[in-house]
């Protein structure tokens, strides 16, 4: 994973939701912004 500094800052109260989207393709389906920061 690639993150830049605006992301770092995002990654540290949405570590847990990466992980959720991860596990759940159909959110990520619908979260396209999500799934491009992965």
């Amino acid at each position: 994973m690639h993150w830049q500094g605006h992301e770092l800052n995002l990654m540290e109260w949405q570590g847990a939701l990466w992980i959720r989207y991860d596990d759940m393709p159909r959110i990520q389906g619908q979260m396209p912004e999500r799934k491009a920061l992965l």
